[in-house]
């Protein structure tokens, strides 16, 4: 663990009624207002992961690639930052209800059904492992209890009969409970996304040869069955969401927006919109939501804005920022003074992402001092397809965008394209793939 005093970012907390919608666009945070008024940069080279109910911790990672070598958690409380070292990224990192305590999911290169959750303690500097065998792609968001003192995952499916066994761990003592074992199809290409109510039932998507529909299990007691929430429409995409407080869930449908109501037990249809979308943030006194999406490596459109839903008044404000909404923050005002100012260790070119791509890919580096930077664009010939960056830079966390076009704006076709970096004496060079 190693310990910085942190006086790069002074956070003023103050009693107050603006309400904030965070958002990622690495490698930045943002946040904006939610009637789309101000729009401000909150964090400098990071990716957010998690910010504290009483909204004076933040846990973020300096990439959102969870292959990323060099990419340390980072955890800011007060006037101190720590940071968690890792010798590649994590999925997800969320605090706990033990104080100065996280959890975090760190993939196992090449194998997928290996993957790890553990603790750690920025205390003790301690870290336990709680689970292996995690199969990836059903636990890259994270299910955590709205006391932050368990989660629960799927284990992997060694048998590739598409049947999958239901964990709940207990954070502190490490103990396991199996819940049930459920069949379904995992989907890589779109993973599903759970939520843990306070009604002490997660609820989660099962996908199926007919579908994708609503499911609900209770999360203690293994005598009451899952139970099937929805039959129709035939795909029903449940929202990811950092909520827990909640007595309903959105849900997409193509472009079609649902809202579930627990009490009721009831769905409900609310608008067709810009899709697609997948994550939502709600009010502090839940009678508006915030739903996003992210651009998809399948389709040329733009990625869709956030949007804003008044259940009080059944209208939807589009704001100006394309992003999934991750937290919606107000009765306190953070006061941002300046950027995070970190400064990375040494020279690192990651791969591009989306990778595939149609037709934007960002391409992130970082230059631990200051240097003469040239990022360029070849195509498998070595012939120069695109200048993309060729200036003088100081040192942190870069990235650029590449549109697919040549040095002319004109655009370029489909196939294999290597992206070059030169920055003192770094150099460095990757593969990326077009589609079209």
């Amino acid at each position: 663990m190693y310990k910085y005093l942190f006086i790069m970012l002074i956070i003023s907390l103050c009693i107050g009624q603006d309400e904030w919608i965070y958002y990622n666009d690495y490698p930045r945070v943002f946040r904006t207002k939610p009637d789309g008024s101000e729009i401000e940069l909150f964090l400098q080279g990071a990716f957010l992961q998690d910010i504290s109910e009483n909204q004076d911790k933040f846990l973020f990672t300096t990439d959102n690639n969870a292959f990323a070598g060099n990419n340390n958690i980072y955890y800011l409380n007060d006037n101190t930052l720590d940071s968690l070292a890792l010798t590649q990224g994590c999925y997800y990192a969320r605090f706990t209800q033990s104080e100065n305590e996280i959890i975090y999911h760190k993939p196992t290169l090449g194998q997928g059904s290996l993957d790890k959750i553990y603790s750690y303690s920025f205390d003790s500097d301690t870290t336990r492992l709680l689970a292996d065998s995690v199969s990836r792609f059903l636990n890259m968001y994270g299910i955590m209890s709205p006391q932050k003192d368990r989660f629960a995952y799927f284990k992997s499916d060694f048998n590739y009969s598409g049947s999958y066994e239901f964990f709940v761990v207990d954070i502190q003592s490490g103990q396991e409970t199996f819940l049930t074992t459920i069949q379904m199809i995992n989907n890589i290409w779109d993973p599903n996304h759970s939520v843990w109510a306070t009604d002490n039932y997660i609820y989660l998507n099962i996908a199926d040869s007919s579908g994708v529909q609503l499911y609900k299990i209770h999360s203690s007691d293994t005598e009451i069955p899952l139970e099937q929430l929805t039959e129709e429409p035939a795909y029903l995409k449940l929202l990811g969401t950092y909520d827990n407080d909640l007595d309903k869930l959105l849900l997409a449908s193509g472009s079609n927006l649902w809202v579930y109501e627990f009490d009721l037990g009831q769905l409900s249809f609310i608008d067709s919109v810009e899709g697609p979308i997948y994550r939502q943030a709600w009010s502090m006194d839940k009678s508006k939501v915030a739903f996003g999406g992210r651009r998809s490596i399948w389709s040329s459109s733009s990625p869709p804005t956030i949007k804003v839903y008044d259940f009080l008044n059944d209208t939807i404000v589009a704001l100006s920022d394309t992003a999934e909404p991750l937290f919606w923050l107000g009765g306190q005002e953070l006061g941002i003074k300046s950027n995070l100012g970190l400064t990375p260790s040494s020279y690192l070119l990651s791969q591009n992402f989306p990778n595939p791509f149609n037709p934007i890919t960002t391409i992130r580096y970082e230059i631990p001092e200051d240097s003469f930077v040239d990022v360029t664009v070849y195509d498998m010939l070595g012939n120069v397809v695109n200048n993309l960056i060729n200036v003088n830079q100081s040192s942190g966390y870069k990235s650029v965008q590449w549109d697919a076009t040549n040095n002319q704006g004109e655009p370029v076709s489909a196939g294999v394209y290597l992206y070059k970096i030169q920055a003192g004496d770094f150099f460095d060079t990757k593969k990326m793939i077009l589609l079209k």
